[in-house]
């Protein structure tokens, strides 16, 4: 584990309900999200990766059930998967295209642009 980061942030607004028989009510609408991120490292590798929530609830929501530990966690496991990755094929590969629609995305996707006709 090179670094960890967490963010705990919140915000809320207050909207004034009125009904037509003349009753006000207050509602509270809180917004809170959570979100951690980790950086890696093995053997000169290095990966990075996140995991996060949030909702309607309060900070104390987050805070009584875990959750730093549990984003934590999951961003340490999408890293440390990241780790073992190995690099996708590169350079010059056949492209195959069926009948109809794929001709016309090649076509409007570059050809268009060369100003060439398939």
């Amino acid at each position: 584990m090179k670094q960890v980061s967490a963010s705990l942030s919140g915000a809320y607004t207050e909207v004034l309900i009125v009904s037509t028989d003349g009753v006000y009510q207050k509602d509270y609408r809180p917004m809170v999200r959570i979100s951690v991120s980790v950086i890696v490292e093995h053997d000169g590798r290095i990966e990075s990766a996140s995991s996060g929530g949030g909702g309607r609830y309060d900070y104390r929501y987050f805070i009584d059930h875990n959750f730093a530990e549990v984003y934590a966690q999951e961003a340490i496991r999408q890293a440390l998967v990241a780790l073992e990755a190995q690099d996708a094929p590169a350079g010059k590969l056949p492209v195959i295209l069926g009948p109809g629609w794929p001709g016309v995305l090649l076509h409007e996707a570059i050809g268009a642009r060369l100003g060439r006709r398939f």
